[in-house]
């Protein structure tokens, strides 16, 4: 499933929802969101083109995927618990180690990369990916589904959104800064 929404309409408290069932794998929040649109970079600058070369650029790009006060701007998952002060952090060689398993030997290919990400985090945090059914994707821009798509050709959406005009002019500032 890609996860699509307009800011500020609730997208986290629908994962802490579905956060811990056995059969589905997600990353909280939005450290995806410009996956596609680096991979589209990577794909002409990353010399060689392999998955060592792809998850070092994957590594300083999505930092906050293993901790999340790495992200830039606010993503409401660096002040968690009661006292605000939580974060999300996982083990950092477990998920370089278990993401370069499962891309061993795969096709270079977003889609491939996307998968191992979500195997590779649902690894790092104790999920049995054995049990798995589905992968919750935050793609979060409708500007990118045509990838997910691509990748995922059967695939579904959940599309999330509040009233629409109270945050027009914050989206269409975020489509024009991709990083």
């Amino acid at each position: 499933y890609a996860l699509l929404t307009g800011s500020g309409v609730g997208t986290k408290p629908l994962q802490s929802l579905l956060d811990g069932h056995p059969e589905i794998i997600m990353i909280p929040a939005y450290p995806l969101v410009y996956l596609y649109p680096h991979w589209q970079t990577w794909a002409t600058t990353i010399k060689p083109w392999n998955w060592d070369k792809i998850i070092e650029a994957f590594l300083e790009k999505h930092a906050s995927v293993i901790d999340s006060r790495k992200i830039p701007g606010h993503n409401g998952l660096t002040s968690l618990g009661g006292g605000a002060n939580d974060y999300i952090k996982i083990d950092r060689a477990l998920f370089i180690n278990s993401l370069k398993e499962i891309l061993n030997g795969e096709e270079i290919t977003s889609k491939n990369f996307i998968l191992a990400i979500h195997f590779a985090y649902a690894r790092s945090t104790n999920v049995d990916i054995n049990k798995a059914k589905i992968i919750v994707y935050h793609l979060h821009n409708v500007q990118y589904l045509n990838y997910f798509i691509n990748d995922f050709p059967d695939g579904r959406v959940i599309a999330m959104s509040r009233d629409p005009r109270s945050n027009l002019d914050r989206r269409i500032r975020a489509a024009r800064k991709v990083n």
